[in-house]
């Protein structure tokens, strides 16, 4: 690592830990807004309605995980009106895909008796 590189580092920890630091206060802001228009769509609201949200009313370009990440360190979270069903396959009631070419009758016309061969 350079010796400017270093420095340049040590000073952005220090304006980070005494609090002068740009970035917490534009996030501390953005936190706001986020509760504000979570608490407005009645806590409905989740992290890709709120992105649109900020880019639509304050003109904030964050991406969606950004968001989802701000509203967990916020322990809130958006709720789907719909309830979750999941997809599930039906399997049709098919006949034997292979015709029985041969005709073969294993019936003997008789209960609990079926005809077998024995190849010898």
């Amino acid at each position: 690592m350079s010796r400017s590189g270093y420095y340049k580092w040590s000073h952005t920890q220090q304006k980070r830990l005494s609090g002068d630091d740009d970035r917490a206060a534009f996030y501390d802001d953005v936190d706001r807004k986020i509760h504000q228009i979570w608490s407005d769509s009645d806590q409905v609201y989740g992290a890709p309605r709120i992105t649109a949200e900020l880019i639509e009313r304050y003109h904030i370009s964050l991406n969606r995980k950004t968001v989802a990440k701000r509203m967990r360190m916020m322990s809130i979270e958006g709720i789907s009106p719909r309830a979750f069903v999941p997809v599930t396959t039906v399997q049709a009631k098919r006949k034997s895909t292979l015709p029985d070419l041969v005709k073969r009758m294993f019936d003997t016309g008789e209960l609990n008796r079926v005809w077998m061969s024995d190849i010898t």
